[in-house]
């Protein structure tokens, strides 16, 4: 007999998971990665009190608090097993749709959009980024998948790939224009 999840406590070991990750990725921005406490809870979409603060809205939506250079929020979802496949077939179920929703309901609430970071067992982790020439420079991939959602198109390509070209550029440039004034 398997033995139960708790997907509660799943969640939160992916999100320290990727806190972790992020930390080594950015050491001059280590303490500045942190889960947000009871993600989901507080200040998910629907649960957006209508006086919350700007800085509210930005830090305390999705499930990860950043460095302010991020302009996204970033949400996590672990998933038992899946391959690039699985994703496409999964876009059309109601596991996508829900997804795809919290992402939206997210954006709606503090106007930033959303990328996704799926952790599956003994895999690499793949990031879900909306198609959007600040965030994401799909000419820069060698392996990248675009589909089409909902509300946007979006490319799935490996975390590791995404921090080393897209985040590092990102960080630059917020950088180069905060002090360039």
């Amino acid at each position: 007999m398997r033995k139960k999840i708790n997907s509660k406590q799943k969640g939160k070991r992916i999100e320290r998971e990727v806190v972790n990750y992020f930390k080594k990725k950015f050491p001059e921005d280590a303490d500045k990665w942190m889960r947000v406490p009871d993600s989901g809870a507080r200040m998910g979409g629907k649960n957006l009190p209508e006086n919350a603060s700007v800085y509210q809205k930005i830090t305390l939506v999705g499930d990860i608090i950043t460095p302010e250079w991020v302009p996204f929020n970033i949400e996590c979802k672990g998933v038992s097993n899946f391959d690039l496949f699985w994703l496409l077939q999964a876009r059309r179920g109601k596991l996508w749709r829900d997804w795809e929703e919290e992402l939206h309901e997210q954006f709606l609430a503090n106007n930033r959009k959303s990328i996704l970071i799926l952790k599956a067992n003994r895999k690499p982790m793949l990031v879900i980024v909306p198609l959007d020439e600040e965030l994401i420079s799909v000419d820069q991939y060698s392996e990248s998948l675009v589909f089409k959602g909902k509300y946007e198109k979006y490319v799935v390509v490996l975390l590791n790939d995404y921090i080393d070209i897209d985040m590092k550029r990102i960080r630059k440039e917020f950088y180069e224009t905060k002090y360039s004034s």
